[in-house]
């Protein structure tokens, strides 16, 4: 589902769940588009770059830092209002406020690929997770995903269809045989 995380400053987070109404999780389901960008990354080189910048009270990371913070609490409220153009316009400003945290995050051939798909349609958009590389999630008004789509193909950037999870984190087994034969995929339920 979709939560919004708070982090204290004593290190516990709060996970508030954001019950949005059927008709707006699916209406934001079908505006967002998932690509593989490639592109292997340390997301613990980056995530520690970021640390030690934090820690050194260097400016444009603590401001950063501080503006995606109320980017998340504005976002919640754009959501629960069900403005998703708006949800849009935050996931980019959100984005080019990630990037000033540090300059491992982004990098050319990224910030290349993330101009092309603004250019053809997609309001805003981010890598997840720690950055340099791996996927890029955009939202993208349904009558202009097409362009963005071929656009990404004709440069051999993989779409990657995907749905929001309701049940939590799987492990997903992919066994092999000893005869060579593969198990069908299936789910575990893990031991929290």
């Amino acid at each position: 589902g979709l939560n919004l995380i708070r982090f204290a400053p004593d290190g516990t987070t709060e996970v508030e769940r954001l019950n949005l109404p059927p008709e707006i999780m699916s209406a934001l389901q079908s505006r967002l588009m998932l690509f593989f960008v490639g592109g292997t990354r340390d997301s613990w080189s980056i995530l520690q770059e970021q640390q030690e910048a934090t820690r050194s009270g260097k400016s444009t990371t603590v401001e950063s830092l501080h503006r995606i913070r109320e980017l998340a609490n504005h976002t919640r409220e754009t959501l629960m209002a069900g403005n998703l153009h708006e949800f849009g316009l935050l996931l980019h400003e959100g984005w080019e406020t990630k990037k000033r945290i540090s300059p491992m995050i982004s990098n050319s051939t990224i910030d290349s690929m993330y101009n092309l798909a603004r250019a053809n349609g997609a309001t805003g958009g981010k890598i997840t997770g720690a950055g340099g590389g791996g996927f890029m999630l955009l939202y993208c008004d349904e009558e202009k995903q097409p362009a963005v789509r071929n656009v990404f193909l004709a440069q051999g950037i993989k779409d990657m269809r995907f749905a929001f999870d309701f049940s939590g984190s799987r492990v997903l087994v992919n066994e092999l045989f000893a005869d060579g034969d593969r198990a069908k995929e299936k789910s575990v339920s893990p031991i929290v």
